[in-house]
């Protein structure tokens, strides 16, 4: 019959069609496994190409969600819309005995601890504990959480993360 055949020649175009689109997305099929461990391995490559350290190659492929081939735009960004890329972090920028006033407690806490992001704001350890412990229980948007800082846009890296995270919050951090 007529109508038959035209939900048979629209089932084949429509598979057809299907197949190509499949075939055009790049893609590769791993073992249930195997993710971080091809995750480590993109991330080491990119560390390696543009010279940066894990948590902003991390960051960088968070960006451009895994899609290597838009690295280079983010990273040209003229505007700036990704500080802390490029930046390292430091953990020790003032003396160990130095004494410094925590930007979200208001105390006066030793600069030994405390964590400073790449954009310079420093935050004592019992301040960085609270933010990463919430920022973990709030769900996935602990992976792209900025600074504490009022306006600031930096990404806090994973390396603060693991450092002021519970043991059970960092398995889920992970």
């Amino acid at each position: 019959s007529t109508q038959s055949t035209w939900e048979e020649e629209e089932q084949t175009l429509f598979k057809a069609h299907s197949i190509d689109i499949i075939s055009n997305v790049p893609y590769t099929i791993i073992k249930k496994g195997q993710a971080p461990q091809e995750m480590k391995k993109c991330i080491d490559e990119v560390t390696r190409s543009f010279n940066l350290n894990a948590d902003s190659g991390l960051l960088l492929l968070q960006i451009v969600k895994w899609d290597t081939k838009n690295i280079g735009r983010v990273l040209l960004d003229e505007k700036g819309a990704y500080p802390g890329i490029l930046a390292e972090e430091t953990t020790s920028q003032f003396d160990e005995g130095a004494k410094f006033e925590c930007l979200i407690c208001g105390e006066e806490k030793y600069s030994i601890a405390s964590d400073c992001l790449a954009c310079g704001h420093r935050f004592c350890s019992d301040c960085w504990n609270v933010f990463c412990e919430t920022a973990v229980k709030e769900g996935t948007s602990c992976l792209n959480v900025k600074c504490p800082f009022v306006g600031c846009s930096t990404v806090v890296t994973r390396t603060i993360f693991s450092k002021h995270l519970s043991r059970d919050s960092c398995e889920k951090y992970n």
